[in-house]
């Protein structure tokens, strides 16, 4: 449920100019443009929904691990749902509640060196799995008197740093293994390499790429915290984001963006230059509130499209 102090309320009146100027702009432009929007096709392989017993709810993040099992962060349960790389249910873990190993509105999910890392964001913790699902270990996240409420975390496992987003202090934290506090930054704002309600981290060569989503942006940092480059702006036009929520980069560098209320996803180059958007033949391909993504080894696109309860899977191969 959509808390009063949460930032959609908050930008409510931008919120609905920007649709009205959304309607009046870029629909006909999709539909009957002479310059029609650079897209690429992907091809729909298959749909989780999770199981007729137990469906998914509000799915917002997805990782797969080295087997190509796919690891769910199922929010709306409180749990983490896997499945196997043909979509097949195979466990559940966790339930909803504080005490150890359980989750209270969970958000973001790593999955790296046989380690399932969760930011369970009501409880203020990253909380650490191994790969079978047993508990492992958590970290608390307060500092001073406030209890910080996770979004995502992304581990490097050779150099053995977590990188987490905070979503009430606007930082993007550096632990090491463990559990201690490197460094942080960003805090809340709209110049460069400020944060506003961060959210989806993703890393590709020792970079930390960051879903800022009320500044429209993804920033781009090394692990010193100092700002690299910024991909997309506001607005609704090919290249801009409106309401940005995942991130993912594929083999060759490439960034990968969803947009939550635009129902797109745009692929931008690794210099941060609009490249196209995924399509269902020619069209812009239309998702419905895609959140978190992620790209597998063998180019794999995964979607978490939030409010309509489901995990869609790519192939991005021509």
């Amino acid at each position: 449920m959509i808390q009063r102090n949460n930032p959609f309320f908050r930008y409510g009146y931008k919120f609905l100019i920007t649709i009205i100027s959304f309607c009046i702009v870029t629909i006909p432009c999709l539909a009957d443009s002479a310059a029609p929007i650079p897209a690429k096709q992907i091809k729909q392989l298959f749909t989780i929904t999770g199981t007729q017993s137990n469906p998914l709810s509000l799915p917002s993040d997805v990782d797969v691990d080295d087997e190509g099992n796919i690891y769910i962060v199922d929010s709306g349960n409180h749990r983490i749902a896997v499945f196997n790389r043909h979509g097949k249910h195979i466990s559940y873990i966790s339930k909803q509640g504080n005490k150890q190993s359980e989750m209270n509105n969970p958000l973001g999910i790593d999955v790296s060196s046989n380690n399932i890392y969760v930011a369970d964001k009501d409880n203020h913790r990253i909380q650490i799995f191994n790969i079978d699902g047993t508990y492992k270990n958590n970290i608390l996240l307060r500092q001073g008197k406030e209890d910080i409420r996770p979004v995502d975390v992304a581990v490097n496992s050779k150099e053995k740093l977590i990188y987490i987003s905070g979503n009430n202090n606007h930082k993007l934290m550096l632990y090491d293994f463990n559990g201690k506090l490197i460094r942080q930054w960003g805090g809340e704002g709209t110049n460069r390499g400020e944060l506003r309600y961060p959210a989806t981290i993703s890393l590709y060569k020792n970079l930390a790429y960051i879903v800022d989503v009320l500044n429209s942006r993804v920033q781009i940092f090394d692990k010193k915290g100092e700002l690299q480059a910024i991909t997309g702006a506001w607005g609704v036009l090919p290249g801009q984001l409106f309401r940005p929520k995942g991130v993912a980069l594929d083999q060759k560098g490439n960034i990968f963006i969803s947009d939550s209320y635009l129902g797109v996803i745009q692929v931008f180059a690794n210099d941060t230059r609009f490249r196209y958007v995924l399509a269902d033949k020619t069209k812009p391909y239309k998702f419905k509130s895609p959140s978190g993504i992620t790209i597998d080894k063998h180019n794999r696109l995964y979607v978490c499209e939030m409010l309509a309860n489901k995990v869609s899977v790519f192939s991005l191969e021509p």
